[in-house]
């Protein structure tokens, strides 16, 4: 493995008599933590963070001292926007090593760990030059490709820490509880399996209308939410509700002694399970009482593939511990590459201040591609009948049209056990 095959391509490069500000923005902006200094198109220095905050003051002992001595509070504002007004110049470190295009991947590594570099300039034989490599990219290099992605309890543990911040903004809980509620009838005695319940946010609302529920997961912090929610309630409505915690649905299901009026699959939760969601249906059919009723909220990925250029969901929520602060929720699919049958999901979370945004976190998981026609084939072949189709949109109830496939955000299906 050589440089040139995992280096960053086109650096960004500053020139000698560049400001710290200009430095300190792309920092912040593409989320560096080098840049390089050229002169004349030739390697002239590196420029890191640690450069940066380094130099805010002379020495630790300085700084100390200016704090003691100075009753102004705003001393460190002022020697740092001295600083940002500085030429880059005067803090480059100019006796930076470099490395050429076609030098092996583990020799610039040992140059890094010798020399306690994180980043290496790469040039030509002109000492132009034509990228930068880092211990970052030298990891991803050498074991990414042996790093699976996460699995769909991994993926779901993760996403925990945002899940009621997307579902509340759309009080997705409360009007998809109610369409289900219209569709069951109001009788108190309707039991619920609810596959993939998350956080509980639907189980909750159900119970509150009197509905007795079963919710079932695999990611443990999904679980730990969904116990908080259920300690939180009555104790009449405690005993209509359980949360249960475990590695296969097959078993959850399984173990239930008393047969389902429904079994709900909200969310996508089906294709989140892409090894075993055919089984999972099944099993989820055979707890039904004869009449009883399968409901399946799936993403409308022609639509995401097709309309909207892979893009599902794009959602701007506040903090719920500041008001200053915002998140950006934005989910995209890659399309099938070597498996047809899946998807790929990723999911990135953006946060802001008040004044700039900056990347929080990012996550993906493969999807099971399920379609219409799919589904409607898997349906029948569990016993199911009278096989219904429905259309809505984010923050809609479930069954309000007829499902369209160039149209709709989720296809939501309803089958009745024979």
């Amino acid at each position: 493995m050589k440089v040139h095959e995992f280096m960053q391509k086109d650096p960004v490069a500053l020139k000698p008599e560049s400001t710290v500000r200009e430095a300190v923005r792309l920092f912040y902006n593409l989320g560096i933590s080098s840049v390089l200094v050229e002169r004349d198109k030739k390697l002239y220095g590196i420029l890191t963070e640690q450069d940066v905050l380094q130099n805010m003051f002379p020495s630790i002992q300085n700084f100390v001292e200016s704090f003691v001595s100075s009753s102004r509070s705003d001393i460190f504002s002022e020697n740092l926007h001295e600083l940002l007004g500085q030429p880059i110049e005067k803090y480059v470190e100019k006796s930076v090593k470099s490395v050429s295009e076609n030098m092996s991947l583990m020799r610039a590594q040992s140059l890094m760990l010798v020399n306690e570099f994180s980043h290496l300039p790469v040039v030509n034989d002109e000492n132009e030059i034509v990228g930068v490599i880092s211990k970052g990219d030298i990891f991803r290099a050498l074991v990414g490709s042996e790093i699976p992605y996460d699995n769909e309890e991994e993926y779901h543990d993760w996403l925990a820490y945002h899940f009621d911040l997307i579902q509340n903004k759309r009080k997705k809980y409360s009007i998809e509880s109610e369409s289900i509620i219209k569709l069951l009838g109001s009788s108190k005695s309707t039991r619920i399996l609810d596959v993939g319940c998350g956080t509980g946010g639907h189980d909750i609302a159900l119970v509150e209308k009197g509905y007795s529920v079963v919710g079932i997961d695999k990611s443990m912090r999904m679980h730990k939410e969904s116990i908080k929610k259920w300690n939180e309630l009555s104790q009449n409505r405690k005993n209509k509700l359980i949360f249960v915690k475990g590695s296969s649905y097959r078993k959850m299901i399984s173990e239930q002694e008393v047969a389902f009026d429904a079994a709900i699959f909200l969310g996508n939760a089906l294709s989140h399970n892409p090894e075993n969601y055919k089984e999972n249906l099944r099993y989820a059919a055979k707890s039904l009482k004869t009449g009883g009723k399968v409901i399946l909220q799936i993403v409308n990925y022609e639509k995401v593939l097709t309309n909207q250029r892979r893009l599902q969901d794009f959602n701007i929520t506040g903090s719920r511990f500041s008001k200053n602060r915002e998140y950006l929720f934005m989910e995209f699919y890659d399309p099938p590459r070597t498996n047809k049958n899946l998807l790929m999901l990723t999911m990135a979370v953006l946060k802001s201040n008040g004044r700039r945004w900056m990347q929080s976190s990012i996550n993906s998981t493969p999807i099971a591609y399920i379609t219409k026609d799919s589904v409607t084939t898997i349906l029948k072949s569990c016993d199911l009948k009278d096989i219904k189709y429905f259309g809505s949109d984010h923050g809609e109830p479930l069954f309000k049209h007829p499902f369209e496939i160039h149209k709709h955000d989720w296809l939501t299906v309803v089958a009745t056990k024979k």
